[in-house]
């Protein structure tokens, strides 16, 4: 899937290496600001733009920032005429500044107006018309939600309005996918799924490292389109109670995916490095970002052993916290920590990838690139704020205080 510059032909003119080194010349993208920022190189392999960024464009506090202080915030149970949030799966605002929670602790829609008064709650555990068991997310197409419930058959959709109004529901049956579980609704209406594939048989203990190949389909169910296959994370297995467990690696890797209209991005944290496709497939571009790779040491496996056992849920059991000691301490380490996290696409085509951090440090730092690729600037978000969407001018968050008390939380976000 990544692809690397390949030879040069065997004859090559002044021409054309003059050619050549001006537009590697007029590919360095700049602003006006101090040093060396802006500096990105193109080139193109095998029809696959590459776009090598070594700075942004914008020096600090420029180009896009987030208002650290939220605008609103949904949740907390101040007003005890209002529901708690609990379990959340997702949020969405619409352009008229409604906001939707995908509440899943209660299996309801919770929606908001745009100062974040509480106006209704749909659905309600249950398999009726607009009842939900557990809705894992929203889309918006137009003004119509699409809710995706995985508990309902083998998985339901339900398009409805913002007032509760039920269009229609379908549950899912697709082609080749015998538990399709798809992970979104793109903004055409097609269903974005993924395939996995593990290292080693399902009945097997040890090290397993999963394949994820995106898949795409309609949701008639008519057949998938198979996209190109990514690293898809790892985890250790072993035998439990008459069944297989499985635990962390520390400092795995995961696969990560997002989208827009017409492109998807994919990658897998080992390198600073997204890859960019159209919806058939086609492989566009690989956005790449100068990243120093840090080497994991003993010392870092055992600050993230400690940080890891340190949850509640660990803390709450020793006896598994052991027994989860000895898994992570057996299991096989990468040589590098992550070089990212989370990727996500805003409403501009802005790319944002969250930089990775240890779990024992509050850092939650986004690079974000241009539909070019350009890497535009950096920015610094609350620490604990899970992104769930990123507007034109906003972004919608959730965020859990020391009591594990969930919130909403709407921030503005400033283009420059």
């Amino acid at each position: 899937m990544k692809t690397r510059p390949g030879p040069l032909a065997p004859a090559v003119t002044l021409s054309a290496i003059l050619s050549a080194a001006f537009a590697v010349v007029f590919s360095l993208v700049g602003c006006e600001s101090s040093g060396d920022q802006g500096m990105a190189q193109r080139w193109d392999s095998a029809g696959v733009q590459i776009v090598q960024n070594d700075a942004p464009v914008a020096a600090a506090g420029e180009g896009i920032s987030v208002q650290w202080e939220p605008e609103v915030v949904l949740g907390g149970g101040e007003n005890l005429n209002e529901p708690s949030l609990f379990r959340v799966r997702d949020a969405k605002r619409l352009d008229d500044g409604t906001m939707v929670v995908a509440n899943s602790g209660t299996s309801e829609l919770l929606v908001y107006d745009q100062s974040g008064s509480h106006l209704r709650t749909l659905g309600g555990e249950g398999e009726g018309p607009g009842e939900f068991r557990d809705p894992r997310w929203i889309a918006v197409l137009g003004d119509t939600l699409v809710v995706y419930d995985p508990f309902q058959g083998t998985g339901r959709l339900t398009f409805l309005s913002v007032d509760g109004e039920v269009f229609s529901s379908q549950t899912l049956v697709v082609e080749g996918r015998r538990f399709p579980n798809p992970g979104t609704m793109l903004p055409g209406g097609l269903l974005l799924d993924q395939v996995s594939e593990g290292s080693i048989p399902v009945d097997e203990v040890g090290h397993v490292v999963y394949t994820r190949t995106p898949v795409l389909y309609p949701r008639e169910g008519a057949p998938v389109d198979t996209l190109p296959a990514i690293p898809g994370g790892e985890a250790f297995k072993e035998e439990s109670r008459g069944g297989i467990s499985y635990s962390s690696v520390p400092f795995g890797r995961d696969a990560f995916t997002a989208w827009t209209a017409d492109r998807l991005f994919l990658g897998d944290g080992d390198r600073f490095s997204v890859d960019v496709f159209d919806l058939s497939g086609t492989h566009v571009m690989s956005i790449r970002r100068r990243h120093e790779p840090v080497p994991v040491t003993g010392d870092l496996v055992d600050r993230w052993i400690a940080a890891t056992l340190d949850q509640e849920i660990f803390r709450l059991r020793p006896d598994a916290a052991e027994r989860s000691k000895r898994r992570f301490e057996e299991a096989p380490k990468p040589s590098t920590l992550p070089a990212h996290r989370e990727i996500m696409a805003d409403a501009l085509g802005v790319l944002w990838v969250q930089n990775y951090s240890p779990p024992w440090e509050d850092s939650n730092i986004w690079s974000l690139f241009g539909p070019d690729g350009i890497w535009i600037c950096d920015v610094e978000l609350p620490p604990g704020l899970e992104v769930m969407q990123i507007g034109e001018g906003h972004l919608l968050g959730l965020r859990q205080d020391e009591l594990d008390v969930e919130y909403v939380q709407l921030h503005e976000v400033m283009r420059g």
